[in-house]
């Protein structure tokens, strides 16, 4: 009696081992995700509006703000991805009445592969994704003092603001950590991205003239992290 009482338990036990191995293999895949976050980028090939040490006047700084992305699977591992983020950085200089302002915003589409990585225990908690995206930035940059740049609007002469609306690519990739069926955090997600831009949008005729195709080759390393919502 004994015997069968521990080997009942033990088929008992195996069985409801074996079906949530299984529940846990058939987790569900969201077809949509929201991903909201905060990101920083590295930006190289505009003209330096915060003179750095070696006085380079196309040196790199960085830009902070903010990221929000909708992807939807049309199938499990192969979905498309639509992407904002907005980052911006000012400075002040030392002359009263004088301010500089960058502003990048990036509006960006394209396909994106995920691959969702088992444990020992046969949970989906980990997914690694590829993205390449496509679309269109608009860069802003504020002067309200500063006569050593000068931006071209219709050919007439302007200190106040340039802007530009180049086209832009993006690859990158990151990686999600799932809390539960609905909710994961992105701890990474960097894009490398690169756009060409007139010369003549943000430089006057002097730094112009130092490009040799007439065209800024502008491209910047974006980092982000924050919060994944899937249904």
């Amino acid at each position: 009696m004994r015997r069968i009482s521990v080997l009942f338990l033990a088929v008992l036990f195996g069985g409801t081992a074996l079906c949530t191995a299984q529940q846990q293999k058939a987790e569900p895949q969201n077809k949509w995700e929201v991903f909201g976050g905060y990101t920083i980028e590295r930006v190289s090939g505009y003209p330096n509006l915060y003179s750095d040490a070696d006085g380079d006047a196309f040196a790199p700084f960085n830009l902070r703000g903010g990221e929000g992305s909708l992807t939807y699977y049309f199938r499990k591992y192969i979905g498309v991805t639509a992407d904002i983020s907005i980052t911006s950085k000012g400075y002040a200089t030392n002359t009263p009445m004088s301010f500089q302002k960058i502003r990048e915003q990036h509006y960006l589409f394209g396909p994106e592969f995920r691959y969702t990585i088992k444990t020992a225990g046969g949970s989906q908690r980990v997914s690694l994704f590829v993205h390449q995206l496509f679309g269109v930035s608009h860069t802003t940059i504020d002067f309200s003092s500063f006569p050593s740049i000068e931006c071209y609007d219709n050919g007439q002469t302007t200190h106040a603001a340039c802007s530009a609306n180049p086209f832009t690519m993006a690859s990158g990739g990151g990686m999600d950590i799932r809390l539960d069926s609905h909710i994961s955090i992105r701890p990474a997600q960097l894009d490398y991205w690169t756009q060409q831009i007139s010369a003549k949008s943000f430089l006057g005729m002097g730094l112009a003239s130092q490009t040799d195709s007439g065209k800024l080759g502008v491209s910047g390393l974006r980092y982000s992290v924050g919060v994944v919502v899937g249904f």
